[in-house]
């Protein structure tokens, strides 16, 4: 009677809900998209961890073990993580790029989760059927998902150009050349990069050209990042007479104003908008 009673009691026991769908990113912001889908359906983890750049990140063997253990793997593509090649061999089959095809100059199109309507767009066309294939079951909730976060990503388009709307026309140096696509799309000027491609530096020359075009362009801000050596860029913005601005391609878990999406397009309005200012705030 026991053992008809125990067994009795296991089959009234609910079932065991699914593990969520484990889904390594090989940068912070591809994470902040799936999960915007995903939500508890799934688990992201990040190969580069916060406050390292991807241009000169070394997958260490933990990032080996991560991938042989996920389910599917998302990366940029386009120069930004190409040491995710080798990887590959850990599960060909699992490896999505999420970027779009870019020529090799073009940083506007290699960074394209700076711009939100090239990230809206690799969200609902990308992300959205590929979640929905992995993890049919959850398909419903995915559709709910992507349409709530296409309207929280407008609401924060607007405001970040209302934001931005007093620096429209203004122009900045960047150090490192990610800001050209988010600079296009709310009117301001990206005069080049101090990094001439990836995490190559210019030449002098070229150098003293930027300066040259940033003085006759009336630059007052030199954009500097967290994941990056600011010294260069200060040396720039001293001989320009420019404010140093830090601005973030990446984002950061460990921060509320930079750990998602729309909070990260939020905060890096805020930082242009106070460095291009024609008076300190």
């Amino acid at each position: 009677m026991r053992a008809l009673a125990a067994a009795l009691a296991l089959c009234a026991a609910p079932a065991l809900a699914a593990e969520p769908l484990r889904v390594v990113a090989t940068i912070e912001p591809l994470c902040m998209l799936v999960r915007e889908i995903g939500g508890d359906a799934l688990a992201c983890t990040t190969l580069v961890p916060p406050g390292a750049s991807p241009h000169a990140y070394e997958p260490r063997p933990s990032a080996m073990a991560a991938v042989a253990r996920a389910d599917l793997l998302v990366r940029a593509g386009n120069g930004i993580d190409d040491w995710a090649g080798p990887l590959a061999n850990a599960g060909t089959e699992r490896w999505v790029v999420l970027g779009p095809e870019c020529a090799r100059d073009d940083s506007a199109c290699a960074h394209f989760w700076l711009d939100p309507k090239r990230a809206g767009h690799a969200f609902a066309s990308a992300l959205m059927p590929l979640l929905a294939a992995r993890a049919p079951e959850h398909a419903d909730a995915f559709v709910a998902r992507e349409k709530a976060f296409g309207a929280a990503l407008l609401a924060a388009t607007y405001d970040a150009m209302a934001t931005l709307e007093p620096a429209r026309g203004s122009s900045f140096l960047a150090f490192h050349p990610a800001w050209s696509g988010f600079a296009g799309f709310f009117g301001l000027v990206d005069l080049g990069a101090i990094q001439s491609h990836g995490a190559e530096e210019s030449t002098p020359g070229r150098l003293a050209e930027l300066i040259r075009s940033a003085r006759a362009a009336n630059v007052r801000a030199v954009l500097v990042e967290p994941q990056l050596d600011p010294h260069t860029a200060r040396i720039v913005a001293e001989e320009l007479g420019a404010r140093v601005v830090t601005v973030d391609p990446l984002g950061d878990p460990r921060d509320p104003e930079r750990a998602s999406y729309t909070a990260l397009l939020a905060w890096n309005a805020r930082q242009l908008a106070a460095g291009l200012a024609k008076e300190p705030r």
